[in-house]
């Protein structure tokens, strides 16, 4: 009796325990993930009158507008001056990793040495290749110096390991991603790479390795994510990657998406084509070239299946998988316009006929994402075991009959790439939005690798009171934190996909986040519960993706954020109200009139800025009562930073984003008037967008993060230099100083966060190139070209005119410089821009020239 009363007991107290601990988990969600459930439905329905939803064209956006279209090879370009100035310019200061390594970022690519499951390799978004030698326990960023690190595709030779394959671009219709440029190959395991080719195929989705021949690989491309182009389809190499030829073509907007090979008879090859085309506000995902197609003759023809499969033009995207164990037997997925779940089908003749599987279960799998995700996998043993991926994975045991949920609520959503191992099949890897994961028990237990510091942060913030807790807003990972200092110690605060964030100088327990469209939240206890901050904000009004706020630097409690409008809160966001009129020239099919920077002078907060998506830049003197338009002489550019001198708040600086293909536009102006005047400050900045601006508080230095890396030049000087060693050419995002460590802190796109300390020397020290002793008789040159040395300099100088893609064009001199003045004909070289390089013994410049 005792023991069945204790048992009893015992049920009873495990019952309660289990409850309290589901409600805690309930309200933990609840406060973390949504702030209130009113501003969560008004974000949702924000969301849907945009029409836009997660990825947002945000990123891709601010870098088009006002054309509507990013020129590929302007980015190329970019890159490539990006790499000029650092090999013409050393800086000893070293970059160092923050992290998160433990909160993760979009993996799109998956591949795993056949011969030697603990050696793989992962693609990134935005970060990159990295490798592991010791299944995960360690790894090494392989992909590093190229000019694009967003990944499509990867792929390991399975007849020599050491070769591999990088495709470039990812393939997902992501706007917060770039176009790629090719195919890359290693011959040593990934220790060094070459370019293949197939530069202007935008991004690979898909490589595959004919299982009996080496020389022979294929691979399909997607093209150019906005802009129709003829280099997409399925491509083949002969010659393992040293040319390739055009096997499958559709149209210029219709792309492969996916490639099968059959593993016995390697004749055989199918291609999931998929017709795709955005702009900013547009997307296209969907059309009667979506489809299927299967050549018997190792790619020479091609024939699109049919029977049994959808036709019409309201296909979208399609993933297919055939079972190495029976390779009669394909599996199919179909997403529809606009990107809903359309149904799975099954081929057990090698796709002559097909049938739908019963798939009722994988109704809500896309959720209208379905341009985002559609892979489906086969278990190499089994043919009946298929996985489809897309919010989530579902699992069928029994050939599509019927479908489970194969991961947990301790796994992220969004699933781009999985990896079935041959001999093992409870090992299993998983790529999606919030890493890596593995499980070794059939998805019974997951574990996410914590190793990998591949987040992709949009603005990041410090606490000013404890400066190892450092703050980022990142893409679909939410606001993270770190309150230790640690890199692999991140946790998620605030739900969402993450922005700004600030933390009370005054209160470190005091914390503002936001999520998409202005979604304010505010939490008096450090993080652990939220309350929506927005009340008095009219939700009517148009909000950026990235919707800016700021603290007043002299008052914790004083607060703008910017709508159309800028508002003011005196009270610590417990109520807000507008103090401008429209500040943007209305919506438009490229923009949505919407104020996207804010900024507060330091020492006189009565100066307010700024700025606009559709190249506005304001100013108010009076906090808020006036603003006066200074923006009529500056490019019709996005705006994304405005900062002020500390203790003069007439001069200011307005950076801008955008690539032209054409024109060779600046994106960093100053002025010294409050606006009535400009000057372009660029010079000799790679032609990227510049997506932050940071005024060092203690010596006259500009640093700036661009898409392309970090630069830093002073007031007086006139050329810019890469700031440090170790940060890859990578997007950065948002930048902060923390002034009494003297450490600048970087928020990169896919590359998690990195740190740098500054020198506490004087100006001069620092910048000894200030006083240089090599200039230039102006810029513009015509047919000869004047470089003056200063008095007394004489060292062997060599000086060489570089393209701006970062091509050596010419030497034009070597030798010593005995004359003051040296005069070069230049009448041989075509008008244009370059970059004129002088490197000597003791220093180093570099001059942005324009030949008429």
């Amino acid at each position: 009796m005792k023991n069945r009363v204790y048992v009893l007991l015992s049920t009873i107290f495990l019952i309660v325990v289990m409850g309290i601990l589901l409600l805690a988990y309930s309200k933990h969600i609840n406060s973390t993930h949504n702030s209130s459930h009113t501003f969560s439905n008004i974000i949702n329905k924000k969301m849907q009158k945009n029409g836009i939803k997660k990825p947002s064209s945000w990123f891709y956006a601010q870098r088009a507008y006002p054309s509507g279209f990013i020129p590929p090879l302007a980015v190329k370009r970019a890159r490539r001056q990006a790499q000029t100035l650092r090999h013409l310019y050393k800086d000893n200061s070293t970059w160092q990793q923050e992290g998160p390594f433990n909160i993760g970022g979009r993996v799109t690519a998956i591949c795993v040495n056949p011969l030697n499951n603990n050696i793989f390799y992962i693609g990134t978004a935005d970060g990159g290749v990295f490798k592991t030698a010791d299944r995960g326990a360690t790894f090494q960023q392989i992909f590093t110096g190229q000019t694009s690190i967003s990944i499509g595709a990867l792929a390991i030779d399975p007849n020599d390991t050491s070769t591999i394959y990088i495709g470039t671009g990812e393939s997902n219709a992501s706007g917060d991603s770039f176009d790629g440029d090719g195919i890359y190959i290693s011959h040593n395991s990934g220790a060094s790479f070459t370019n293949s080719g197939l530069n202007e195929c935008g991004r690979i989705s898909s490589i595959v390795v004919d299982p009996e021949s080496s020389n022979i690989v294929f691979a399909g491309c997607m093209g150019y994510l906005f802009a129709p182009n003829a280099q997409r389809g399925v491509f083949k190499t002969n010659d393992r990657g040293a040319t390739w030829s055009k096997v499958l073509y559709v149209d210029d907007t219709t792309g492969c998406i996916d490639l099968a090979i059959n593993p016995i008879g390697c004749d055989t090859i199918y291609a999931a084509m998929w017709h795709r085309i955005r702009s900013p506000k547009e997307r296209t995902v969907w059309g009667a070239t979506s489809g299927i197609y299967r050549s018997e003759d190792n790619g020479t023809t091609w024939t699109k299946l049919q029977n049994g499969l959808p036709q019409g033009d309201t296909i979208g995207r399609i993933g297919i998988a055939i079972a190495h164990s029976n390779p009669s037997v394909l599996y199919a997925i179909y997403a529809d316009n606009p990107g809903y779940f359309m149904g799975l089908y099954k081929s057990l003749n090698s796709g002559d006929t097909w049938s739908r599987t019963n798939d009722a279960d994988l109704g809500g799998l896309y959720n209208s994402y379905g341009w985002y995700f559609g892979k489906i996998y086969v278990s190499p043993q089994d043919e009946n075991s298929v996985y489809a991926l897309g919010l989530d994975i579902y699992h069928s045991g029994n050939g599509g009959n019927s479908w489970n949920l194969f991961t947990d609520y301790t796994v992220h959503v969004d699933h781009h790439a999985m990896y079935l191992d041959a001999a093992n099949p409870d090992l299993i890897l998983d790529g999606n939005d919030g890493g890596l994961y593995i499980t070794e028990d059939m998805g019974n237990t997951w574990s996410h690798f914590d190793n990998l510091p591949i987040t992709q942060f949009y603005n990041i913030g410090l606490d000013r009171l404890h400066p190892e807790r450092l703050y980022g807003g990142s893409q679909d990972n939410g606001t993270v934190r770190t309150f230790y200092g640690n890199t692999s110690d991140w946790e998620n605060i605030y739900g969402g996909d993450g922005f700004h964030v600030i933390v009370d100088p005054t209160n470190s327990n005091i914390i503002y986040a936001e999520y998409q469209w202005g979604g304010l939240g505010k939490s008096t206890d450090c993080g652990s519960s939220w309350a929506d901050a927005t009340n008095g904000i009219d939700y009517s009004d148009r909000t950026n993706w990235n919707t800016p706020y700021v603290m007043d630097p002299k008052n914790h409690n004083v607060l703008y954020l910017g709508t159309y409008r800028v508002y003011k809160t005196i009270d610590a966001a417990t109520a807000w109200n507008a103090i401008s009129p429209d500040l943007t020239n209305g919506g438009s099919k490229l923009v949505f009139g919407t104020i996207t920077a804010l900024h507060v002078n330091p020492v006189y907060n009565n100066f307010i800025y700024a700025g606009t998506d559709d190249g506005n830049v304001w100013y108010s003197p009076d906090t808020g009562r006036n603003w006066v338009k200074v923006s009529q002489d500056l490019p019709n550019r996005y705006v994304t930073s405005i900062h002020s001198k500390r203790d003069e708040p007439a001069v200011f600086f307005v950076t801008l984003s955008g690539y032209d293909m054409n024109e060779h536009v600046p994106y960093i102006y100053m002025t010294e008037d409050t606006g009535h005047t400009w000057t372009d400050i660029t010079y000799n900045l790679p032609e990227a967008p510049c997506n932050a601006l940071c005024l060092d508080p203690n010596y006259d230095i500009i640093y700036v993060g661009t898409d392309v890396g970090v630069f830093e030049k002073t007031f007086q000087d006139t050329i810019w230099t890469p700031l440090g060693q170790g940060l890859p050419i990578s997007v950065v995002m948002d930048m902060a100083i923390d002034s009494a460590n003297r450490t600048l802190y970087v928020g990169t796109h896919g590359l998690s966060m990195y740190s740098i300390t500054l020198p506490t020397s004087s100006v001069q020290d620092i910048h000894i190139k200030n006083n240089s002793p090599v200039s230039i008789k102006g810029n513009i040159i015509r047919n000869t070209l004047q470089i003056d040395f200063a008095n007394g300099f004489q060292e062997y100088a060599n000086i060489a005119i570089y393209s701006l893609d970062g091509r050596k064009l010419k030497n034009i001199f070597k030798g010593h410089t005995e004359s003051k003045h040296l005069t070069v004909n230049v009448q041989s070289l075509p008008g244009g821009m370059y970059f004129l390089s002088v490197r000597t013994k003791s220093l180093q410049r570099t001059f942005k020239i324009y030949k008429q």
